[in-house]
């Protein structure tokens, strides 16, 4: 409760003192003030938000011709059924027959319940119910009422104090504040007559819903949220030693009457009881025989329903026996769920979801893991309720995109609140929520956490918990890598068919069964929950877990630098180059290359293709490799260095004239006359020997069986030289030495 909200609780009951003797001007001045102050509201009508000029006092109040002390117009509950009774006008809530209708002056938008269905805790004389869950459900006198049939607060006192306290007269004002103070349904923050040493605040909800979920009324299963646990609190200030926590029903309390008790801690008191009345019966054997916790006998079957929401203990059921073969189990999550349930499958055990290869928890699944993630208020109602890690909040799972902040919660930067959700103690991988907003799966083609890629929130036989979560890797893990990408990236969802581009003859290899050596995932460059159409990338060097914000150049050498990020491998050897492209770092064509859109700092692909290509090294065009390779002008072998160079100016044009340049006319002596390749002289990256002027080095060719060898002690860095404006090479090529030759640069 706020400071201001004691304030004015204080302040009312001063006035209400006042008003006993005959004090109206305190009464008006307190409104006044009450009305400069804001108060908190608690339910609708009469029950808080004062104004200077209300009216809502003489609803209850009379000045000076009141019949019962403090003012009223009547005494106890009977004065609450004025609004809130069968034939009452005031309320829409009928609490006497625990039904909703319509029948005060407001309409209230959102409505707060659902007209002629029943109210959420029963009603004191009559209620709507379907106990035994057939589908028929009419008006029926309550059985069992928080009323003054009974008037022993059960468990109330401390351990060994006997049965509980006596003498209660239970009236509508022993639990709620007629004023309204923000708590959930006018609770007091102590019941009156409970003892109790420290208020329990409930919060409140918005919209407010009074009536139950289920248009047959069956009352099993309704959802509190957060409320649970604290209506458990709330209860207990009253009923103390029914407040048990888990391992309860197996460790003695102390107590001679209540020395084994079932935990409320994970079942709330809500789970099995509603709040004023039931219209539940307990026949034989399950009534008689069981006796009140003084020791005295019920006078009837029905005395004995106990507040709760069905028949003859059938919500014990919910929970403790086993739907499909009728087995009683003790309650335990893993245990009721290491076997179907009914409609629901199995969830562990051998053959249920946790057995499967990729799961949330590493190790034994404990019932702490699953009530991490479920709330079992509302357990076997047929809705899945789950909580938000974060605040605690319960989310109902009614389509996917429900789940879309239950799953958050524990993939954001401190996992669930700060801790590792499971007992496996694992930190969840951390999803950046802010990128996620704007991602391209979220945004563009709106994809959902569950449904569209994670299908299972147990377990999947795929990695990364994907869709779907009964299929198998296949081979070279297709399923669950590329082959989970391309059921989108395949032309079909998204606008590029990226399956085509790695389905070309030269690709980034990406499963480990590709040829070659050397392995990439579509996640070491890609991360899904960061892509959109303005930051496609993700940083290798971090996991992928950052958006790339470098030049594309650099992003390409993340990996091509000769030390690649973990999971990505490159063999000794290649068909190329090399895959270590650290030298091209300010070399001839990183400096003088521009990429597609015209800049530098992105000249590979100026060159390369990002995923597949039908030419070499993922080359945008064609280049022949192989030695001794017959060259004619226009056949196309050598057509990717012809998109910058001039084919006619560097070796001969189609009319058969020899072209000179700093090489003379010696390009056709080789390609032409003596059939070498460009790659058996030219690095396209860079020389070894940083300066050296024509990207000369012979390095691919000694280690990759070209008919070239070193000569006079020779090596790839020396056998090739410049001395002034004159060139030399000192090597045997083609079985020709040259010892040196030269030429006039």
């Amino acid at each position: 409760m706020t400071r201001s909200a004691r304030l004015i609780a204080s302040l009312w009951h001063t006035v209400r003192r006042f008003a006993g003797v005959g004090g109206l001007f305190f009464v008006a001045l307190a409104l006044v003030w009450m009305s400069s102050a804001s108060p908190v509201q608690a339910d609708n009508g009469p029950h808080g938000v004062y104004a200077a000029d209300t009216d809502a006092c003489a609803g209850c109040h009379r000045t000076h011709t009141a019949s019962n002390p403090t003012l009223l117009v009547a005494s106890g509950s009977a004065l609450c059924y004025t609004c809130h009774g069968s034939a009452a006008t005031g309320a829409d809530t009928n609490v006497t027959d625990g039904i909703y209708l319509e029948r005060d002056a407001t309409a209230e938008s959102p409505a707060e319940g659902v007209l002629n269905r029943g109210l959420k805790g029963g009603g004191f004389a009559n209620v709507l119910m379907d106990t035994d869950q057939d589908g028929v459900f009419a008006s029926r006198p309550v059985t069992s009422a928080h009323d003054n049939d009974h008037p022993i607060a059960w468990g109330n006192g401390a351990v060994g104090s006997g049965p509980g306290a006596s003498g209660f007269s239970l009236t509508c004002l022993s639990c709620h504040d007629p004023h309204g103070n923000g708590n959930y349904r006018s609770l007091k923050p102590i019941p009156d007559g409970s003892g109790a040493p420290a208020p329990v605040y409930v919060l409140d909800e918005a919209p407010k819903t009074y009536t139950v979920v289920s248009p047959a009324n069956d009352y099993l299963g309704e959802n509190y949220g957060n409320r649970a646990a604290e209506l458990t609190s709330w209860c207990s200030q009253c009923h103390t030693r029914y407040n048990a926590p888990a391992g309860s029903g197996h460790i003695s309390s102390g107590d001679p009457i209540f020395t084994y008790r079932h935990a409320t801690d994970s079942v709330p008191c809500v789970r099995c009881h509603v709040a004023h009345g039931t219209a539940a019966v307990t026949a034989d054997p399950a009534g008689v025989n069981v006796r009140y916790p003084d020791g005295s006998a019920a006078a009837t079957d029905a005395a004995r329903s106990s507040l709760l929401r069905l028949d003859d203990r059938r919500v014990c059921y919910g929970c403790h026996v086993n739907s499909t073969d009728g087995s009683v189990n003790g309650g335990s999550c893993v245990v009721c769920h290491s076997q179907p349930q009914g409609p629901r499958r199995q969830i562990v055990a051998p053959g249920g979801d946790f057995a499967l290869p990729n799961h949330h928890v590493n190790g034994t699944v404990m019932d702490a893991d699953c009530t991490r993630c479920h709330e079992i208020g509302a357990h076997t109602s047929g809705a899945i309720n789950l909580k938000n890690a974060d605040t605690g909040a319960v989310i109902t799972f009614n389509t996917n995109a429900d789940l879309e902040p239950f799953c958050l919660a524990c993939h954001d930067a401190n996992g669930a609140a700060g801790q590792p959700p499971f007992s496996d103690s694992v930190i969840p991988p951390v999803i950046d929520q802010a990128a996620w907003t704007n991602a391209s799966h979220n945004v563009s083609a709106p994809q959902t956490c569950y449904g569209s890629c994670h299908q299972n929130g147990h377990a999947s036989g795929l990695d990364n918990l994907l869709n779907p979560w009964t299929g198998t890797p296949g081979p070279g893990d297709v399923n669950q890598e590329e082959g989970f990408c391309y059921t989108c990236h395949d032309g079909s969802v998204a606008a590029v068919n990226i399956q085509a581009e790695f389905a070309q003859a030269y690709q980034h290899n990406i499963s480990p069964n590709d040829p070659g050596g050397e392995f990439v995932e579509c996640t070491n460059c890609h991360n899904p929950h960061l892509a959109n159409s303005a930051n496609k990338l993700a940083n290798p060097d971090t996991g992928a877990s950052t958006i790339w914000t470098g030049t594309q150049e650099d992003f390409c050498l993340t990996c091509h630098d000769g030390a690649p990020p973990g999971g990505i491998t490159f063999p000794a050897t290649s068909t190329g180059t090399g895959f270590d492209k650290s030298t091209f770092v300010n070399s001839t064509h990183d400096n003088n290359v521009t990429g597609p859109d015209g800049t530098l700092g992105d000249s590979c692909r100026a060159c390369h293709a990002q995923h597949g290509s039908p030419y070499l090294a993922n080359l945008l065009a064609n280049y022949v490799t192989a030695d001794y390779n017959p060259w004619t002008y226009g056949d196309g072998d050598y057509a990717m260095c012809w998109t910058c160079h001039s084919e006619a100016g560097i070796i001969r044009d189609a009319n058969g004239n020899k072209a000179f340049n700093r090489f003379e006319d010696l390009h056709d002596k080789h390609v032409r006359g003596e059939r070498a390749p460009c790659i058996l002289c030219h690095d396209a990256h860079a020389p070894h020997d940083g300066g050296e002027a024509g990207l000369i080095d012979f390095t691919f060719a000694l280690n990759n069986g070209y008919d070239i060898q070193m000569i006079g002690g020779r090596n790839p860095s020396n056998a090739f030289y410049i001395s002034g404006n004159r060139g030399y090479c000192y090597l045997r090529c083609h079985g020709k030495d040259h010892t040196p030759k030269r030429y006039n640069r």
